[in-house]
């Protein structure tokens, strides 16, 4: 049996958002929330903006500081603490993942309420290993590797089986990570965790 390395467990709000209606009102200010947390590599490139962010995502969890208001519409972008998006291809497929950096609030604070992030983060590496699949690389991949067993590692032969796009990926002498094409030519070296769904 698989086993998620033990943590603390943080006290937050948790929201999956799938319903169009509520992702078209949060659509702004949590692609915004995204592209922040990316803008080390240019931005959430995942979607082209907001509308086909809040069109071809499948599911957003997001973990929230406090108690989440009665209406969505009140919900404080300042309060969030970690973003995941999944779109729905081979079961959950994770497509970013974005953590707070809280650096509009005051020093004092700012320790802490990082520390409660990097938290809500290890929760939601855990809830895609758990409810579908991740492909990751550099920093994504050293946090899925800090948070996960190895046994959550997918077989890249899996992939080159299951999924007709990865037919052509190779597979490096280690057995665990591979490289592919992405739709704009370029290539990249990842490594998948999770279960995919065929």
């Amino acid at each position: 049996m698989k086993k998620l390395v033990y943590r603390q467990p943080i006290t937050a709000s948790h929201m999956y958002v799938r319903d169009p209606e509520i992702k078209r009102l949060l659509s702004s200010d949590l692609f915004e929330f995204m592209n922040e947390a990316y803008k080390w590599i240019g931005g959430f490139k995942s979607f082209t903006g907001e509308d086909d962010f809040a069109d071809r995502s499948y599911l957003w969890y997001i973990t929230y500081e406090g108690p989440l208001p009665e209406n969505e519409k009140d919900i404080d972008i300042n309060k969030v603490y970690t973003v995941s998006v999944y779109k729905k291809k081979y079961g959950l497929k994770l497509v970013g993942i974005g953590n707070n950096r809280f650096e509009n609030v005051p020093k004092s604070e700012r320790m802490e309420l990082k520390s409660r992030a990097k938290d809500a983060l290890a929760d939601h590496i855990e809830f895609a290993v758990r409810k579908g699949w991740a492909e990751v690389s550099g920093a994504a991949e050293k946090m899925f590797k800090l948070v996960l067993s190895p046994k959550w590692i997918i077989d890249p032969e899996d992939l080159k089986l299951y999924i007709p796009e990865y037919e052509d990926i190779e597979i490096l002498p280690d057995n665990i990570h591979y490289s592919r094409k992405l739709s704009n030519g370029m290539e990249v070296t990842k490594v998948a965790y999770g279960t995919i769904r065929i």
